[in-house]
């Protein structure tokens, strides 16, 4: 008995690719290859990139994505993995982003690189995941370990001290007597 090979699938329509990115809860955004002074030129955004950042895709589309990041070091990492392209190691990394509203938010981000039927990367997307939640319930949690370690700290104090005024307490009684 021979062994049936499964059809080989077809790629879903190019239509239903496109409402899946624009539906996806994940912050996307997709750039031309070439890197430009101030980062990658954004070429499209999702609905949700464009409700985590504050801007509508008319404003987003054909800035530099640089514009978004608060870190100096941002950049600078970015044009290194950029530098490495056809190898197709994609560049995750976190920091703050600041939206249109002036507010700064805490994201987690991955670059990876889109290529073309015959290998060539022409395209780099990338999704960005707002963070700033998460990232201040893991504050306000090192804060009370840190509330719990001094209470704990004091109150081995405070049991030391009272076991010396112990001491010293019948020391004086039996003075007084």
């Amino acid at each position: 008995m021979s062994a049936r090979r499964p059809a080989p699938q077809r790629p879903p329509p190019a239509s239903l690719l496109a409402d899946a990115l624009r539906n996806l809860k994940e912050g996307v955004f997709i750039a031309e290859r070439r890197l430009r002074p101030g980062g990658l030129k954004i070429t499209f955004a999702n609905e949700a990139f464009c409700e985590m950042t504050g801007f509508m895709d008319s404003e987003l589309a054909g800035r530099d994505h640089g514009f978004l990041h608060q870190a100096k070091g941002d950049l600078p990492r970015f044009r290194r993995w950029h530098r490495t392209l056809n190898a197709g190691k994609p560049l995750h990394g976190e920091g703050l982003l600041k939206r249109k509203d002036g507010i700064t938010i805490y994201a987690s981000w991955s670059f990876s690189v889109l290529r073309d039927r015959r290998g060539q990367v022409t395209h780099i997307v990338a999704i960005y995941r707002d963070m700033t939640e998460k990232r201040r319930l893991q504050e306000a949690l090192v804060h009370s370990q840190r509330l719990d370690a001094v209470g704990r700290l004091a109150g081995g104090v405070a049991h030391d001290f009272n076991n010396l005024l112990t001491v010293i307490n019948g020391y004086c009684e039996i003075l007084s007597d």
